[in-house]
């Protein structure tokens, strides 16, 4: 989807870029196979005290992640580079948590999905569209120019 959204000049589109985050995602819920199972196990994983940690670290290792997380950054040129990662990381977890979720309580089997779920798949790119896109309190401006600034 990243290289679909760079042939047709639309890496500036940031409901596009949440696009690539969330449709392969959702795509699993109607899945047959492992991928059906993946999206629950992940957001247990959120839940995880050292999920910051780990989705860290994971990141650093998924090139299409990286990517991504860059495109966004470009985009969001008035929101500090700090605050871009924190969201992201939330978004990840909002993602995989909102799609559990959904998957428990109105997808019956593998490969068994529901009218709603393109309903519910718009609603959830919107909402993760804004969190990346909200305006940065004067308060979070503060507190960023609190943090320690990291030696070169």
């Amino acid at each position: 989807m990243l290289r679909e959204l760079k042939d047709t000049g639309a890496e500036d589109d940031l409901r596009g870029l949440v696009e690539v985050l969330v449709y392969p995602l959702a795509e699993q819920l109607r899945s047959q196979g492992a991928g059906y199972y993946y999206i629950p196990i992940v957001a247990q994983i959120t839940g995880h005290p050292n999920y910051y940690a780990i989705a860290q670290n994971r990141s650093r290792h998924s090139a299409g992640l990286q990517r991504l997380l860059a495109l966004i950054n470009k985009n969001l040129v008035d929101i500090p580079e700090p605050l871009i990662l924190q969201r992201f990381g939330m978004a990840l977890r909002q993602v995989f948590n909102e799609l559990a979720d959904y998957q428990r309580i109105n997808v019956t089997g593998p490969g068994v999905v529901d009218s709603g779920m393109p309903l519910f798949i718009n609603g959830l790119v919107d909402a993760v569209t804004a969190q990346f896109s909200a305006p940065v309190s004067a308060a979070t401006l503060q507190e960023l120019g609190r943090k320690p600034k990291k030696s070169a």
